[in-house]
């Protein structure tokens, strides 16, 4: 954004015959769409960035229920391959997580820049850049979702063998 030094030098300047014109002066500077967008795009990136922390926060929870409590629960052959798959499937959305957090700062500071300094980068390259994220940001979310379905699985299939064992200690 200009500093209101900068519009007073271009409040001050008089009208000449040589001088720019409006739309020559607009394009040095953002009007009042651009800015708009600019700041929808801020806004939607600290929103990303929020949603980012609660699925670090959940990641941090899942892998500690799957490596502490459910693959202790499901010794069996047959369970323990899902298990390494889920805790697998842990350790890219973790690293997906990571790398995403590090495009939205990075994001972030690109509109800052480019909200302050219109010459900072292009508005387009920007847009670009948040299509991208967003693209990035689904394709996470669904996996996420993938992997919690997984998990609900491995819990539930190491909930009904806990069970099992009770009622067999039981007989």
């Amino acid at each position: 954004m200009p500093t209101n030094k900068s519009k007073k030098k271009m409040a001050a300047r008089p009208a000449t015959k040589g001088s720019a014109t409006r739309q020559e002066t607009s394009s040095t500077t953002f009007g009042d769409a651009e800015k708009s967008i600019l700041n929808q795009m801020y806004s939607v990136t600290k929103h990303w960035q929020s949603d980012m922390k609660f699925f670090y926060d959940e990641l941090l929870f899942f892998k500690n229920l799957v490596d502490k409590y459910i693959f202790m629960n499901l010794l069996q052959e047959s369970n323990i391959a899902s298990s390494q798959k889920t805790t697998a499937e842990l350790l890219k959305l973790d690293n997906q997580q990571v790398n995403l957090g590090r495009k939205l700062e990075e994001h972030i500071k690109h509109l800052v820049n480019l909200i302050e300094n219109p010459f900072s980068h292009s508005m387009q390259e920007c847009k670009d850049e948040h299509v991208m994220l967003e693209t990035a940001i689904a394709n996470f979310v669904n996996d996420f979702r993938s992997a919690k379905k997984n998990i609900f699985r491995l819990a539930e299939t190491a909930i009904n063998s806990q069970k099992s064992k009770h009622l067999l200690k039981g007989q």
